[in-house]
């Protein structure tokens, strides 16, 4: 019957029997994965010029508010020709070229959470950190702050990729843990670990006790490691989540 069919679904608008749709897509459509997060906030500032679902810089929120000395906001505040790190994107990048000399430079403006800023890299940061300015690039810049027009410019003297980040700005590494009840093999483990990445941040050891009480251990200058990510994972394998903080 006809309400059958439209229980099934099964009837089309002119009342007439037919089967379920099949729609085929071409395959390399079908096959396309979807898009990572950064990729969707990408589109989505690309086609409508704003973050609608999230913003990139929210994945990286922590590590830029260990590392970054200030934010954007903030260099409203301070005078000119302060030095300061701040984490953020880079948009709107212009690849230029010295009048005199014929050297590549580049201006591109530069956003956290908290605002936006226009920046210049001179010739002698291109030549070493031009290969990091791209616009969606997530990274760290170092720099002199100016007053344009009474606007904050930075004028970069050093740009680290927010990836790297961890290894090249820590200075510390602790790892807490509870000694009692560890297997006999753990901070043998441990020792091997730390041996597999050799770095400048310096390692201590908060060993904890029953009654919140803990004592800090820090190792010689033989064991200065390098938190990549990959060292912090094995780190909480071993000891757990949250037994290890970067600082």
């Amino acid at each position: 019957s006809y309400q059958e069919e439209a229980r099934l679904g099964q009837g089309n608008i002119f009342g007439e029997s037919a089967g379920p749709a099949n729609i085929q897509l071409p395959r390399e459509i079908a096959e396309l994965p979807e898009w990572s997060e950064l990729e969707l906030l990408a589109g989505e500032k690309e086609v409508l010029g704003l973050y609608l679902s999230g913003h990139p810089l929210g994945h990286y929120e922590q590590v830029i508010g260990a590392f970054a000395t200030h934010t954007v906001r903030q260099l409203r505040s301070l005078s000119p020709g302060t030095q300061v790190r701040l984490g953020g994107i880079i948009e709107r990048v212009k690849k230029l070229v010295t009048k005199k000399e014929g050297k590549r430079m580049a201006s591109f403006s530069f956003e956290d959470l908290t605002g936006k800023l226009e920046a210049l890299a001179f010739p002698d940061t291109f030549e070493k950190s031009g290969g990091y300015l791209h616009n969606g690039h997530i990274v760290f810049l170092e720099g002199k702050l100016e007053i344009r027009e009474d606007r904050p410019q930075l004028v970069v003297s050093e740009v680290v990729p927010v990836s790297e980040g961890l290894v090249h700005y820590a200075q510390k590494v602790e790892v807490a843990f509870f000694p009692a009840g560890l297997e006999d093999d753990v901070l043998e483990k441990f020792r091997n670990l730390a041996a597999r990445y050799p770095g400048k941040a310096a390692l201590v050891l908060r060993l904890r006790f029953t009654g919140r009480r803990a004592v800090r251990l820090k190792l010689d200058n033989g064991y200065r490691v390098a938190p990549e990510e990959s060292f912090i994972q094995a780190v909480e394998a071993l000891f757990g989540p949250d037994s290890i903080t970067v600082a």
